[in-house]
């Protein structure tokens, strides 16, 4: 099992999947219907699946990784909602969709690992003006310590990100910021997913997982915050 086939296993691929998802949802009832919806960093369609059984909508799951692409059409199937949900592999930047084909897109956990601010920019030319945009994405703290790791030392502060969407024809709306409880409730299903594959012979995936779960939560209770950001399209 690889790094990959091992996250594949997880159900909710971001910290508070489920109260993002809500959030989206609820802006997107304000959209006159049927709606074509992009997912895009979609993990195993936990987002899709239910905007799909909330909405009069078609929705578009986009991933690069293989892997999460099988298993979020394995969960359209399990839902019966075949007809309403597609699976699909791609870039996450380069999205297969002509300018404004979609009344509304997502992006949860996701933006500042393809790229800013050319994620953000690919959601906004998806997106037909007047369209909901949804992402979710963890921020520098101010006074954060200055030895994180790298990854964690370059993100960006609220203020800034929220000027990237501004730039890119997205207004923001509204924002939620998640509780370090949810950050540790997204942690706690990959401290069980280190065990099993340590127990499947994989100790140094293990190794490297249980370093990804602390150096988050350490990360989560002195510098990062997570927050939910609802859009328009201007």
């Amino acid at each position: 099992m690889d790094y990959v086939g091992a996250f594949a296993g997880q159900q909710a691929m971001t910290v508070g999947t489920n109260r993002s998802t809500t959030l989206f949802r609820e802006a997107c009832t304000a959209l006159p219907g049927p709606l074509l919806i992009a997912d895009v960093a979609a993990g195993k369609g936990v987002t899709a699946c239910a905007l799909a059984a909330g909405l009069e909508a078609r929705v578009l799951a986009f991933d690069l990784m293989r892997a999460f692409v099988v298993a979020a059409g394995a969960a359209v199937q399990e839902r019966g909602l075949a007809a309403r949900v597609g699976a699909i592999v791609a870039e996450g930047t380069q999205l297969p969709l002509p300018d404004g084909a979609c009344d509304a897109a997502s992006c949860l956990g996701a933006p500042s690992i393809l790229g800013l601010p050319g994620s953000l920019h690919e959601l906004s030319r998806i997106t037909r003006p007047g369209g909901i945009v949804a992402v979710s994405d963890a921020f520098l703290r101010d006074g954060a310590p200055s030895d994180l790791p790298t990854e964690m030392a370059e993100l960006p502060a609220l203020p800034g990100y929220l000027q990237m969407l501004r730039v890119a024809g997205l207004r923001p709306l509204s924002q939620h910021a998640h509780l370090l409880e949810d950050w540790i409730a997204y942690l706690a299903p990959l401290r069980s997913t280190a065990d099993r594959v340590e127990r499947e012979g994989e100790a140094g995936l293990a190794a490297e997982i249980r370093g990804m779960v602390e150096a988050e939560r350490a990360a989560a209770e002195s510098a990062l915050d997570y927050v939910t950001i609802i859009a328009r399209r201007e």
